[in-house]
């Protein structure tokens, strides 16, 4: 479904996707004590919704929110697949700040991923990674002598916790981290 249209700010535009996936042989590492099994294989299914809405104010403004949420469950009554996040949202916005600078603001939110439960030592070796919100931004320049720009990028600006799943959680409890805040200075050539 889609839906556009303009209003007294600007143009905007939503956009939504309601889907059933079926997915047949996905393979699945799973992990036993002591050495990992070989792949093995499970077909998944499951419904999702996608949504999108942007606003246009001008050609160089703009604001736009998505939002992405899936439940797979394996045929067969091996559980629902549960370690890849299931609900999903972000923001992006990008402003002209007069006539030198351009501003662009990027957030995203993903809910809490747990152990799946498809074989005897996944459901016994439980794990959970929280929700997280990241924001990122970046501030460059108009382009300089119609070539060079110079930028100020910062990412995960609240230094969220953000971390992946171990292949084997029983001996690295805390996950695996991803990179924290950071702040990085750049020279462009277009």
């Amino acid at each position: 479904a889609e839906h556009a249209g303009h209003s007294a700010i600007g143009t905007y535009r939503f956009t939504a996707h309601f889907f059933y996936q079926w997915v047949q042989d996905q393979l699945f590492r799973l992990y036993d004590y002591p050495l990992p099994q070989p792949l093995t294989v499970a077909s998944l299914e499951g419904p999702g919704v996608q949504t999108i809405a942007r606003l246009d104010i001008t050609r160089w403004h703009f604001i736009e929110f998505h939002a992405t949420w899936w439940r797979k469950r394996v045929i067969g009554g091996l559980g629902v697949i549960s370690s890849l996040p299931q609900l999903s949202a972000g923001m992006k916005a990008h402003f002209k700040l007069g006539k030198l600078a351009e501003l662009s603001l990027s957030g995203t939110y993903v809910s809490e991923r747990r152990n799946n439960a498809m074989s005897v030592a996944e459901r016994s070796r439980n794990w959970q990674i929280p929700q997280y919100l990241r924001i990122d931004a970046s501030l460059r320049s108009k382009p300089l002598f119609r070539h060079l720009r110079i930028g100020v990028y910062a990412h995960n600006i609240l230094d969220a916790d953000i971390r992946d799943p171990a292949p084997r959680p029983e001996y690295l409890t805390s996950m695996v981290p991803r990179q924290g805040m950071s702040l990085m200075f750049g020279l462009e050539v277009e």
